[in-house]
């Protein structure tokens, strides 16, 4: 049947439950008619199973803030086409990601799913995973439109740009303008917050002409309202009918990969190099002072490597949230550098025993071991299992490396009970908190103890009723650290865990757990996954030449991000919940902060390598006369080194001298990544719409201006001026 011939068949109540989600995952379909449910997965660093605590295993890839640091479209198209096959192996017709929100300050919660703090940069990217993803049948929904920049109070805070509505223009919309410049996504899924005092799924400016068609997950909100909104003559019949219409257009956009029911998580070695790929091109070499980078595990020194750190034994695979999910397998660092340097310290990982009883029976219902001594039962329960009328025990055994006092930790709904070899340490009862909170925050519920233990010695721990969580922020123990100061080079695995850095909450400030900065030294790298292990090592031994950039700026503090002062939401008098933009468009590298200089460590776009670059021959030019106006540069590129390596060529331009309004002294406009062999050349050419290229969000005509004047090309340090003769006003994509 066509659609309007299925429409006539769907009553009102169909018709609405199409416009519904049905469970966390599952959009409902009418079965009577053929129209199959259509199911949704998280995330671009890992597709999800069914269902939040579901544990199938699936292939990890590194998070979007790494994405974001290779500036290499192509390989994120190969990504998305990844990411489809994994989806169609999880039953998923619609992949929810990739995240395009913007790096606008450093504690933001969600950073490490998001690209950058540049909108092109984000938006072309994210362009060509969803490129990538929907090439292979399976549906891509970018998100979170817009402004979901902050997860304090994200359900209640509002993003005031009435005032600033160039802010908005250019910055936070800006992305997904460039997102669907390049791209055709199957949908979009919008922010939990409000901008100028209307939640975003409702706001009539930010929807106008689109709409809201699919409300997800449950329990939904419209469902009956809706039904009897349209027979009381409030909604038209024609407005459901046109967002049916759009579910109906979903589903056969995605028939490609409809019908498969048994979830399969299959490794695979192509799979697992393409992990490896985006890993090592997005790792950023910041630092290289005397040319100690790469190490030579060849001669003598190799004996002489300390490896520091609980990430260097159970690295951190993601943060915390929708974005979370399990690995088919880990890498463990130090395994790694075990493979390269024979000697490299190596340790034991922990597990747990996990049993489960009913309450009317003494006898175990069912026996399991975990990795993590962690059980999670939301909505599903093991087979048989009563609830209520059931507990559970965990226990493990816990040898501590060092002596003195360790803080055991719970985080749990009901009551507990915690024993150290047989004696009661902790005891409590928690009535629990909201289903958000449990799935992205449930750091809320952690109640801990401090027991005195002894290096080398094992500790039997039993955990009644509740889960016990891993911890990777424990100081780095001194025995470790004096081993350090022995050796030659010392390798540092640090960083937050999903306990630092989750969906549903910003961080309070940017410095790291315990005493970990004053072990960091040279190298950072953005990738927490599986094969990220492996890439690091590859990096630091020269088996790669480092080719990641930065896509957000480091300031020197805190206090010098142009948001400071402006981030997070906070409630105010009246019991509103605002968050301030009050920096405007100066965010990252185009504020005044940034082109100061001196208040940045590291700047947008900066990244070192093993080999050098050398630029010349840039030209620009304006050609106002074709069809479409465009702004064509080129520029020949040397890799003058020893060895072969990755240039990301950035195309930066900067405004006329006379312009209307204060804008940036530099934005991006164009970028490309080329490997290039040791004498290799290569001229670059880069073609932007001029329009693109030089405009700003006029408020007072409405639309976007570019201005008649002289701007700047600039390109590896050199610039070249080009002329736009002609004025012009535009108002589209």
């Amino acid at each position: 049947m066509t659609f309007e011939e299925l429409l006539k068949e769907l009553t009102l109540e169909k018709k609405v439950t199409l416009l519904s989600g049905r469970d966390f995952s599952t959009a409902a379909g009418v079965e009577r008619l053929g129209i199959p449910p259509i199911r949704v997965a998280d995330s671009v660093s890992g597709i999800r199973p069914a269902g939040i605590e579901a544990d199938l295993t699936t292939a990890s890839f590194p998070n979007t803030a790494c994405y974001g640091s290779t500036w290499y479209a192509e390989l994120l198209g190969r990504l998305g086409g990844e990411l489809a096959r994994q989806a169609r192996m999880k039953s998923a017709q619609v992949v929810l990601g990739p995240t395009i929100n913007i790096h606008r300050d450093p504690r933001g919660g969600r950073n490490f799913e998001c690209m950058s703090e540049d909108p092109l940069l984000s938006g072309r990217l994210a362009g060509a995973v969803v490129n990538g993803i929907q090439a292979m049948g399976v549906g891509a929904c970018p998100k979170h439109f817009v402004c979901n920049d902050s997860e304090t109070l994200r359900h209640f805070y509002d993003v005031r740009h009435s005032a600033d509505s160039r802010t908005l223009r250019e910055v936070y919309l800006a992305a997904w303008q460039h997102l669907l410049r390049t791209s055709d996504p199957v949908g979009i899924m919008t922010a939990y917050n409000k901008v100028d005092g209307a939640f975003c799924s409702e706001n009539r400016p930010l929807m106008e002409g689109a709409g809201l068609d699919l409300e997800m997950p449950f329990p939904i909100f419209r469902g009956a309202r809706l039904v009897k909104a349209v027979e009381a003559g409030e909604v038209a019949i024609g407005e459901v009918d046109a967002r049916v219409l759009k579910m109906l257009e979903l589903r056969d956009r995605t028939k490609a990969c409809h019908g498969i029911s048994t979830e399969k998580s299959i490794v695979n070695e192509k799979t697992n190099r393409l992990a490896w790929e985006l890993a090592a091109s997005g790792i950023v070499l910041l630092k290289n002072e005397q040319q100690a980078l790469p190490l030579d595990l060849t001669q003598s020194s190799a004996d002489t490597v300390a490896v520091i750190g609980e990430f260097a034994r159970d690295p951190v695979i993601t943060g915390g949230g929708s974005a979370s999910c399990t690995p088919q397998y880990r890498s463990s660092p130090i395994d790694l550098w075990k493979e390269a340097a024979d000697n490299a310290e190596r340790y034991g990982r922990p597990g747990a025993d996990v049993t489960y009883y009913n309450d009317d029976s003494p006898e175990p219902l069912l026996e399991e071991h975990q990795a993590k001594p962690v059980v999670w039962m939301l909505g599903q329960f093991k087979p048989g299992l009563k609830v209520p009328g059931s507990r559970l025990k965990i226990t493990t055994r816990l040898t501590p490396s060092t002596s003195g006092d360790h803080t055991l930790a719970i985080r749990c709904t009901g009551a507990f009970t915690l024993s150290v070899n047989g004696e009661t340490v902790l005891t409590g009862s928690d009535k629990g908190i909201p289903t958000e909170q449990f799935i992205f925050n449930h750091i809320l519920l952690e109640i801990g103890t401090q027991v005195s233990m002894e290096a080398g010695v094992s500790y039997d721990i039993r955990l009644d009723m509740a889960g016990l969580p891993s911890s990777s922020s424990a100081s780095q123990p001194p025995t470790r650290q004096a081993s350090a100061s022995k050796r030659h080079v010392s390798v540092l695995y640090a960083g937050r865990d999903e306990q630092y850095e989750s969906e549903g909450f910003d961080l309070d400030d940017i410095r790291m757990p315990a005493n970990q900065a004053a072990l960091i030294k040279a190298v950072a790298a953005t990738s927490k996954k599986t094969e990220g292990a492996r890439a690091v090592v590859d990096v630091l031994t020269g088996a790669v030449c480092p080719s990641g950039r930065l896509a957000t700026t480091w300031f020197k503090t805190l206090e010098d991000a142009p948001s400071f002062g402006h981030f997070p939401a906070r409630k105010l008098e009246d019991g509103s919940v605002r968050i301030e933009y009050a920096e405007g468009v100066e965010v990252g590298y185009r504020s005044s902060q940034a082109a100061a200089g001196d208040r940045v460590r590291w700047p947008f776009g900066f990244g070192l390598s093993y080999t050098s670059f050398q630029y010349e021959g840039l030209g620009a030019t304006a050609e106002e006369d074709a069809e479409t106006a465009v702004l064509r540069c080129c520029v020949t590129v040397k890799n003058t080194g020893r060895v072969a390596g990755q240039e990301v060529v950035q195309l930066y331009v900067s405004p006329a001298k006379e312009t209307a309004v204060s804008r940036p002294g530099k934005e991006l406009k164009a970028f490309d990544k080329s490997m290039l062999q040791p004498g290799e050349s290569r001229t670059v050419e880069l073609a932007v719409d001029l329009k693109v290229a030089c405009s700003y969000w006029d408020e007072n005509e409405v639309a976007w201006r570019m201005e008649p004047g002289t701007y700047g090309v600039l390109v590896g340090g050199h610039a070249v001026p080009f002329s736009v003769s002609k004025g012009s006003s535009w108002n589209h994509l």
